[in-house]
């Protein structure tokens, strides 16, 4: 069945009774942004957001208040039945029925090391739709496999948590596909997957890694990831507006440069800018190099070797090595004080994640969906955006930035570098990109605060190298069969529902739009809005070091079922998400009758303006300045 959201009539409503704001971003005035001079998109492989961060404090994770209710089950959708079969897994113990995300390393002994070459279920198109099941959101582990719903912590993957943590971390950026790694990395340099390309004769729609010339035949007759490509890539349009590019890769980069699947850089003559530039192999030590030296062109891209590539069963701390690499000579380089490093994940790679993004209606955006290709008699189904992976921002103006959640996906790194490209006078518009996701997603801009350049660096763990044979080639995975030989963890059959995950405590500070899945509280000048039980109404109370108090704790419900949304209603978490706050001020479980709050982001990027239907308490009402925590108490 398609699931289709009636997403305008409710916010219409809400919008002409209120007369609330569209959505308009915290856009950088040009100045700022053109502070900028260098740019580097360096994307890895197959690591879900929870599968990394759903233990973090603050993020949308295993903590999340609004998280999805699974219609055939009742319950959240954390909460995954195990009726069998089950793949790759022998069946679960009598009695057991149902499994929730589990730590990968619960075992104990040496599987902190073990369990780094472990592997998921399948990336693919079919399995990750079937997981997803319709909005239940909880066959993973009966569509996938039970290990997809393994995950790591803070001391499995520390360089990960610092480099996030030390700069800023995004909690809703997704796949742009709900597949595997080929129509991810196509949707991060190129804009699409192709489905209106496909219809003038420009290969696509790309489902699958395929790489054999011509297509592929769908279950309706129909046809599929016709290769090679031949619509504009971001380079494409980079190399025409006069900006200066590169892709740095090795001789062994996983065949991870989705240039290479395009007719225009397969055919670029040897000595032609597309072919030096995009299709030649400029190495890695090249790049740490240019980056020291402060060389580096404006836009770089890094595509890493196979066993860095995080990719399981190649490890997150072998992909943490090249991260730190990276990492250290962006930040040690003579032009980091104007460089953005953007890094992110193709897909999920078989990993749990349990926030699918809110995708157009086929009626909205037709060329967001397609007919099932391995199954027509599934119909139409969304092409995505998909399951969330991880995803930080390296500069001077995102240190210690804290926690971004606006909605974004690979497109949203196309659409920056445009933001920036305009501000430079060297403008360009990637046609490729839908008018749905130009309109939904994010251009990361808010994620930056230009007004506040801070060139200083977190202390970073050590990192182990990367394992190497005794010609220098990189042989982790190598390493870690021959010394431990089982590479799969237990499935924690026995786990007790409340033994599944243990949350790190404490907050982050909210840069850009909030969105739901948090624990918010929100403060200005010293006070922190809060919920009074005696009253039974809004308040204020002095603010605290750790925004620690309950009382001062809302959860945000999204007005709209819209991708980018801005107005919420609020439940004081101190009585529950059922209840709202009415437009008297006072508790309400209509939410005909709740308040619609709006959380406007200040044009010069410093704190919130906070409007609502109901009468805020004295100093926040029509005030700017006001600062958002997301906290796990």
């Amino acid at each position: 069945m398609i699931q289709v959201y009636t997403t305008f009539s409710l916010a219409l409503l809400v919008f002409a009774a209120v007369q609330l704001p569209t959505w308009t971003e915290a856009k950088a005035p040009a100045k700022d942004i053109t502070q900028i001079e260098h740019i580097v998109l360096f994307m890895q492989e197959n690591r879900a957001f929870d599968h990394y961060f759903g233990t973090a404090a603050g993020v949308r994770g295993f903590g999340d208040p609004n998280v999805v209710m699974s219609k055939d089950t009742n319950r959240t959708c954390f909460w995954n039945p195990v009726t069998p079969p089950l793949a790759g897994t022998p069946p679960p113990p009598p009695g057991v029925s149902h499994l929730l995300p589990g730590y990968i390393n619960h075992q104990g002994g040496d599987s902190n090391d073990r369990w780094q070459c472990s592997v998921a279920g399948s990336n693919g198109w079919q399995q990750n739709h079937a997981a997803y099941d319709n909005s239940n959101v909880n066959k993973w582990a009966t569509k996938n496999t039970p290990f997809s719903l393994a995950y790591y912590r803070r001391q499995d993957i520390p360089l990960h948590f610092a480099i996030a943590e030390g700069w800023t971390l995004a909690d809703n950026y997704h796949e742009s596909v709900i597949s595997s790694t080929n129509p991810n990395r196509i949707s991060w340099l190129a804009g699409t997957i192709g489905i209106d390309q496909a219809k003038r004769n420009l290969g696509g729609p790309a489902i699958d890694n395929a790489e054999t010339p011509g297509c592929e035949t769908a279950s309706d007759g129909s046809s599929y990831s016709c290769y090679p490509y031949k619509w504009k890539t971001l380079p494409d349009y980079l190399q025409q507006a006069g900006i200066s590019w590169q892709v740095y890769q090795d001789t062994d980069n996983f065949d991870d440069n989705p240039l290479a699947w395009f007719n225009q850089f397969q055919q670029a003559p040897n000595n032609s800018a597309l072919a030096r530039k995009g299709m030649s192999f400029v190495d890695l030590d090249k790049f740490y190099a240019d980056a020291q030296h402060g060389t580096l062109p404006q836009v770089s891209f890094i595509i890493g070797p196979t066993e860095l590539s995080e990719h399981p069963p190649y490890g997150p701390l072998d992909g943490a090595w090249l991260q730190n690499k990276v990492v250290d000579a962006v930040t040690k380089g003579a032009k980091y004080d104007s460089t953005a490093l953007i890094i992110s994940y193709d897909e999920t790679g078989g990993w749990t994640d349990h926030v699918m993004a809110q995708f157009p209606s086929l009626h909205e955006a037709a060329n967001e969906w397609i007919v099932d290709p391995y199954n027509k008699s599934l119909g139409p189904q969304p092409v995505g955006p998909g399951f969330r992976v991880a995803f930080y921002v390296v500069s001077p103006f995102t240190r210690n930035g804290g926690l971004f959640s606006e909605p974004a996906a690979h497109e949203s790194q196309i659409l920056f570098v445009e933001q920036w490209a305009k501000a430079i006078n060297k403008p360009f518009k990637q046609e490729s990109i839908t008018q749905w996701r130009r309109t939904q997603l994010s251009d990361l801009t808010s994620m930056f605060d230009f007004s506040s350049k801070d060139t200083s660096l977190p202390s970073l763990p050590d990192v182990r190298a990367a394992s190497q044979d005794s010609k220098g080639n990189y042989n982790g995975y190598a390493t870690c069969k021959a010394k431990y030989g089982a590479l799969q963890p237990l499935v924690p059959w026995a786990q007790k529902d409340a033994e599944a995950w243990v949350l790190e405590k404490g907050f982050k500070r909210v840069r850009g739009t909030p969105s739901e899945g948090h624990f918010y509280v929100f403060e200005q000048s010293n006070r922190a809005l809060s919920f009074d039980a005696k009253a039974g109404a809004l308040s204020t109370s002095a603010a605290v070091g750790d925004h620690s108090s309950v009382d001062q704790r809302f959860v945000m419900h999204a007005v709209s079922r819209q991708l980018k949304n801005k107005a919420f209603y609020l439940s004081p978490a101190a009585v529950g998400v059922e209840q709202f706050v009415g437009k008297d001020g006072k508790l309400t479980e209509d939410e005909k009758k709740a308040a619609v709050f709006v959380f406007d982001v200040a044009k010069d990027g410093k704190g919130y303006a906070i409007r609502a239907e109901a009468k805020l308490p004295g100093g926040f009402e029509g005030k700017s300045g006001a600062s958002i925590f997301s906290v796990a108490y």
